[in-house]
């Protein structure tokens, strides 16, 4: 199906479809802000909150593309939580995604760190500017080599810790999202890797990721997907 044509016929809002690319090319902020040099420690501490201080993801993370998923499970994943100030490894999926209610649209990022979530939390931002609050819902188009559209219940609203997540983070369930892309309940976008509150200045950070991306190289098996390490103070 031809996405463009898909969205510009389906999917009517002021702006026209240049709103459309503009919208998901903002998402992949979200994904960038995690690996910015310039925030302060209160700042990192956010970033922590929304995608670890450490990731584990594809080379070529895109969440657009769904075609490069990785083990939720993998064979270095005990050596990973071994490594000092690791307190958890959590595996989390990103999925762009556009909510359309009435003739706005409004492009997000879905996650999702755990199952049994029953819809989705959105950020009090969201629910103000479309409207929808605790017990409505809302649907919500993903976009990729194909489109599919998908209705969520809004089982929660929740204020956000730094301005990025606030408009652009929906927490959903991650058996839906990985249904939605194609996934086993064994893989995912990427591990989010948090330390704790001893190893969460600058130079910590640092020499953990780089400890992580050792195990990473060395213990990682050939038929694993490959991945990089990166951390929420990396340039």
């Amino acid at each position: 199906m031809n996405t463009s044509l898909f969205i510009s016929k389906r999917i009517r809002f002021k702006g026209g479809l240049a709103m459309v690319c503009i919208a998901i090319s903002y998402l992949v902020m979200i994904i960038a802000v995690s690996v910015s040099s310039g925030f302060r420690r209160e700042i990192r501490s956010g970033i922590s909150t929304l995608s670890g201080d450490v990731r584990l993801t594809p080379p070529n993370l895109n969440v657009l593309d769904h075609s490069r998923p990785i083990e939720k499970n993998p064979s270095y994943l005990s050596r990973v939580e071994e490594v000092e100030g690791v307190e958890a490894v959590v595996p989390a999926v990103y999925m762009a995604g556009i909510i359309k209610q009435e003739t706005d649209i409004y492009g997000v990022l879905f996650k999702a760190v755990s199952d049994g979530v029953g819809g989705v939390s959105i950020p009090r931002t969201l629910a103000e500017k479309a409207g929808v609050g605790v017990g409505e819902s809302l649907t919500a188009y993903f976009v990729g080599e194909r489109v599919n559209a998908r209705k969520f219940d809004v089982v929660s609203v929740y204020d956000s810790m730094i301005e990025a997540d606030d408009k652009l983070v929906v927490y959903a369930d991650m058996a839906d999202l990985q249904r939605l892309g194609g996934w086993s309940s064994d893989q995912g976008s990427a591990m989010e890797i948090i330390l704790d509150d001893d190893h969460k200045d600058e130079l910590s950070i640092m020499e953990a990721t780089q400890k992580i991306g050792f195990i990473v190289n060395g213990y990682s098996e050939e038929s694993e997907a490959p991945v990089i390490a990166t951390s929420s103070v990396s340039a």
